[in-house]
């Protein structure tokens, strides 16, 4: 490869978007406003990633990042999701299903992704103006396809664009949509099944150690 294909390829700036995931216990459906994260929870970071080609820009040639989850400005975002319910970046621990918009959350009264009908999605066909995107968290992957078609038919009549992915997805598909400012609400159900990393690992159990003060 070339020296100029090189420096044409550093020169491009690029997007990146990181996630870690993590799991925790089932309690019962609450909102809780508390700023203490359940243990085992799963984290969801997205940021932004320049690569500058240096000059006037950024003469040392180094790579700025954006936390896209700590800027008031973004509205509410999710930062971690278990199968106890959903933390935001606001600090409130949303616990069980939820609706959650730009700038506010509800609890959502569903039990799992059979209760997903046109009533229970009723909320978001009666918006005015009327959503640019519903995204739609069933819980574990694969539930897409057992999701009642009705509702489908539903939120096309009302023309409401819509995504309908696991959970996992759901909530980094709802941080990017809203961070750009798009007219986006979200309705998600917890998974029940959640995969460790060992980033996931290592974060809970450093959280563990501060919260109980427990020695290195």
């Amino acid at each position: 490869m070339s020296l100029l294909t090189l420096a044409r390829a550093a020169a491009r700036p690029i997007t990146l978007c990181a996630c870690n995931l993590v799991r925790p216990r089932r309690l019962s459906p609450a909102l809780l406003a508390s700023p203490r994260q359940p243990t085992g929870t799963a984290s969801l970071r997205p940021c932004t990633s320049q690569f500058f080609d240096g000059g006037e820009t950024d003469p040392l040639n180094r790579t700025s990042v954006t936390i896209m989850n700590t800027g008031a400005e973004y509205g509410l975002m999710i930062d971690t999701f278990s199968a106890a319910g959903f933390r935001l970046n606001n600090g409130i621990s949303v616990i069980g299903p939820m609706a959650i918009f730009a700038r506010s959350v509800l609890s959502w009264n569903v039990g799992d992704h059979t209760e997903i009908t046109p009533d229970s999605l009723s909320l978001f066909t009666l918006l005015a103006p009327r959503l640019d995107i519903l995204v739609i968290g069933v819980g574990d992957a694969g539930l897409q396809s057992r999701v009642d078609p009705a509702v489908l038919v539903c939120l096309r009549r009302a023309r409401i664009s819509y995504e309908l992915l696991p959970t996992e997805q759901a909530c980094s598909t709802f941080n990017f949509l809203n961070s750009e400012g798009r007219y986006v609400a979200g309705a998600f159900i917890p998974p029940s099944d959640v995969k460790l990393t060992a980033d996931d690992i290592h974060d809970n159990v450093t959280r563990d150690r501060n919260i109980y003060q427990i020695p290195d």
